[in-house]
């Protein structure tokens, strides 16, 4: 019997999570994408966007962590919508 899908990682502000399905394939779904893996290909994906990461920021990957876990921990201040006439 499958067991439910069991949620890895989610990005409410992208739309998107990394989970396992019930036939244990790891899918990571941002919006209307869906990519699925078998475990030891999403490892090498993993591997292969942690290294994009470090070097598109130019920061390695634990001072990434340090930098998202900081963003996660504050709250969340929307920005004001400036298409929006203001009332006065």
């Amino acid at each position: 019997m499958f067991e439910d899908p069991q949620i890895f990682s989610q990005a409410p502000e992208i739309d998107g999570q990394v989970y396992e399905c019930e036939a244990g394939c790891i899918h990571v779904n941002v919006q209307n994408l869906n990519i699925r893996f078998q475990k030891d290909d999403f490892l090498l994906f993993g591997y292969m966007i942690s290294e994009a990461l470090e070097k598109l920021s130019g920061v390695d990957i634990d001072e990434i962590y340090r930098i998202l876990n900081k963003l996660k921990s504050k709250p969340s201040h929307k920005k004001p919508d400036l298409d929006t006439p203001s009332e006065k």
